[in-house]
């Protein structure tokens, strides 16, 4: 058996989108066209780095997860990341579910407030950044805990003194 891939496009460039349909052929003649397949030529997004909390936003209930842009498989800064999934536990070391997904919305979001949590508990995080080709590869997993900063502390006061 032969298989034989004709393309009309050439070169395929880097970051674009194609669209691929096919047909075969054999002593009846030619089948109808496939539905389009569309692919993009760039690989899998990098690894984002692991998920920090912005403390200045969060407190005893909520955090404030942040998260920078990776590279979108092509050596450059997020051009064509479509979106980012954030992932978080229970608190108890259960199992890990989409807390925020941004491919829906614009890959220029990064970062959430999860609110409503148990101040006591320790909360794992992770992200992963997508392209047209799919999901890259999960982030580091982050280990945050709802907190407030420490207040500043005030400008020491003379109360009295002895002589002693």
């Amino acid at each position: 058996m032969t298989h034989t891939l004709q393309t009309g496009v050439d070169p395929i460039v880097s970051g674009n989108i194609y669209g691929f349909k096919w047909r075969c052929y054999n002593l009846m003649g030619f089948s109808d066209w496939s539905e389009t397949f569309y692919a993009a030529a760039a690989e899998k997004p990098a690894k984002p780095a692991t998920p920090v909390i912005d403390y200045q936003w969060s407190d005893n209930s909520t955090i404030f997860v942040q998260w920078n842009k990776v590279s979108d498989g092509l050596g450059e800064e997020g051009n064509l990341i479509r979106g980012y999934k954030l992932y978080m536990d229970d608190g108890l070391g259960g199992p890990f579910t989409v807390i925020y997904d941004t491919v829906v919305l614009s890959p220029e979001i990064r970062h959430y407030v999860v609110p409503n949590l148990t101040h006591s508990l320790n909360y794992r995080f992770y992200v992963e950044a997508y392209n047209f080709n799919g999901g890259g590869p999960a982030s580091d997993i982050a280990f945050l805990k709802p907190c407030s900063l420490p207040s500043m502390w005030s400008k020491p006061q003379w109360i009295s003194n002895t002589k002693t």
